[in-house]
């Protein structure tokens, strides 16, 4: 396993600088004012993120969008949830988007800051399994790793881990995997995370790399 970097006093300083929340947060100038609860997006057809470019689909390949939500009053901070095709298919898919953790860095080297940035997202991460952990009392972590984005116009490293839980999926109760993929800092300043859960006696890795592979989309000029 990858050791984290270890911290100078200067980059502890910047740490100490560091400001706003996972998940709803300020990065490059973005602050979001979290909502109560979730708004619902109301677009047919493709819907592009326009902070950051990226474009959700209303429908590609597999896949159908069943609803987009938004966490915050400027619309940084949305998801969009897909459904196979085939419902035969016992999988959900929720794709996510929003400020990674903001950093204020005053002229440090470009070392120090991705430092900041390894320590800040494996922190955001750990906060990610945190909250699955609390959401889903029966849920034990099987795996987690270190991950790459495979998909047609965004690259990044990120990582991943894996529940297993027993809970209600498609009205019927059964044992169930989770995974979830935590991408940070894609173009600077954006977190890309993906959630998928299906029935553990399910291989549906095709249809998870599918989505993967191309939701979001980047739009052009972006």
């Amino acid at each position: 396993m990858r050791r984290l970097p270890i911290l100078s006093p200067f980059l502890l300083i910047l740490l100490l600088l560091i400001t706003g929340l996972p998940g709803c947060t300020s990065s490059g100038g973005l602050t979001g004012s979290p909502l109560s609860q979730p708004e619902n997006i109301e677009v047919l057809g493709d819907y592009t993120h326009d902070p950051s470019g990226l474009s959700f689909p209303g429908q590609n390949g597999s896949f159908s969008r069943r609803n987009l939500k938004r966490f915050d009053s400027e619309g940084y901070d949305v998801s969009a949830t897909y459904d196979p095709l085939n419902p035969s298919v016992p999988l959900l898919s929720t794709v996510y988007v929003y400020p990674s953790p903001g950093i204020l860095s005053i002229l440090s080297p470009p070392n120090v800051k991705a430092a900041a940035r390894e320590v800040m997202a494996r922190q955001h991460f750990d906060g990610v399994k945190s909250s699955i952990l609390k959401s889903h009392p029966t849920a034990v972590m099987v795996a987690e790793r270190e991950v790459v984005l495979d998909n047609d116009s965004l690259t990044g490293s990120g990582r991943m881990a894996t529940f297993a839980y027993t809970e209600v999926l498609r009205g019927t109760s059964q044992d169930l995997l989770s995974h979830v993929y935590v991408f940070s800092y894609l173009d600077d300043r954006w977190t890309l995370k993906y959630r998928f859960t299906h029935a553990r006696n399910m291989d549906v890795s095709d249809q998870v790399q599918v989505l993967m592979q191309s939701i979001p989309a980047k739009r052009r000029g972006s």
